[in-house]
């Protein structure tokens, strides 16, 4: 059975389609969406349903995509994501899912700043999960157990998910 959706990895770590594009600030996310566009057309998928996966600096870059062009992803599963910036108008992000993975010990990303993010992208109309991990900023198994449980219950079959990071944090 095809699988519903995709996702795009942002970020170091490998992801399926692997491309080298330069890093995208915060002020062109464009860039990004630009790239989403002409794969999903050299590759014959549908970027409306493509979802985003993306840790700290690659979360920001994909909570910018949602925010600027929210008809290039489908969504996202966004670990340790800030506030890239506040569009305004907001954008139309009903349809859109998002999950958001904080640390309750993340001293870049308190606590108020992560529920800010969560409370603009609801504004905006996605449907929103917004997951607490015992954790400062690092990725730890907790993110990696809720992305895959959130993944699933969006209609993802996971067969098989593992942290490969070298960062235990406690």
């Amino acid at each position: 059975q095809e699988p519903k959706s995709g996702v795009l990895g942002i970020g170091r770590s490998d992801a399926r389609i692997r491309a080298r594009v330069k890093p995208i600030s915060r002020e062109k996310p464009g860039e990004l969406a630009d790239f989403i566009a002409a794969a999903a057309d050299q590759y014959g998928f549908d970027a409306g349903r493509l979802y985003a996966l993306g840790f700290s600096n690659g979360a920001n870059i994909a909570a910018s995509v949602l925010l600027s062009r929210p008809a290039s992803l489908a969504g996202g599963v966004l670990i340790r994501a800030m506030v890239p910036f506040e569009p305004e108008p907001l954008p139309g992000l009903t349809g859109r899912a998002v999950l958001l993975s904080q640390g309750r010990a993340d001293p870049l990303i308190p606590a108020p700043e992560a529920e800010r993010l969560a409370g603009l992208f609801r504004r905006a109309g996605a449907e929103v999960e917004l997951a607490w991990q015992a954790a400062s900023h690092g990725l730890v198994q907790g993110d990696v157990d809720v992305a895959q449980r959130w993944l699933k219950t969006i209609g993802y079959r996971v067969t098989y998910v593992r942290n490969i990071t070298d960062i235990d944090d406690k």
